[in-house]
C-alpha cells in the first residue's frame, strides 16, 4: 500500500469515525458543550413530532457518482458535479442552495479547490434567511499523478 493510499484510508476512517459519533450523539441526546445543552433542552420541551425525531434509515445507501478526472477539472465542471451530487440527497423542496467557489490555493504537488454549498429557507416575506446551513467541499487536483481522461 502506497503512502497516498495509506492516507487516503486514514481519512476515510477519521471522517466515518466523526459521522457514527455524530449519529450516536443524535440518536441518544448526548451533549457535549452548553451550547448543544440548551439545544438539547430547546428539543426537549418541544413537543415530539415527526418533524423532530432523527430516524436512522439502516438502508440507506449512498449513491455514487462519477468524479471528475485530473484531466477533466475545471471550477465550473466541479460545481456540475456537486449539483449532481446534491440531486442524490433527501432534503424538503423549501430549501434552496447555492454554491460558491471560495478559492484555490497552490501547493508543491497539488491544488486544492474549495467550494460552499449554502443552504437557506427564503420566503416571500423573508427573502434573506434568518438562518443558513453550509456543506463544505473540496476538490484536490494532483500535480504530480497522470493526467487521464
Amino acid at each position: 500500500m502506497s503512502a497516498e493510499e495509506a492516507y487516503a484510508d486514514q481519512a476515510k476512517k477519521l471522517v466515518d469515525d466523526v459521522i457514527e459519533a455524530s449519529i450516536k450523539r443524535l440518536e441518544t441526546g448526548i451533549a457535549l458543550t452548553e451550547r448543544e445543552k440548551t439545544f438539547e433542552s430547546i428539543i426537549q420541551q418541544s413537543e415530539t413530532s415527526p418533524e423532530n425525531t432523527f430516524v436512522r434509515d439502516e438502508n440507506f445507501v449512498v449513491e455514487n457518482i462519477k468524479w471528475l478526472t485530473i484531466g477533466d477539472y475545471s471550477v465550473a465542471k466541479a460545481e456540475e458535479k456537486m449539483h449532481e451530487y446534491i440531486k442524490t440527497w433527501q432534503y424538503d423542496v423549501s430549501w434552496l442552495y447555492c454554491i460558491d467557489f471560495l478559492g484555490a490555493e497552490e501547493y508543491d504537488f497539488d491544488s486544492r479547490y474549495r467550494f460552499r454549498v449554502r443552504w437557506s429557507i427564503p420566503t416571500r416575506r423573508k427573502p434573506i434567511p434568518r438562518a443558513t446551513a453550509s456543506v463544505y467541499f473540496s476538490f484536490v487536483v494532483s500535480k504530480i499523478k497522470p493526467k487521464v481522461k
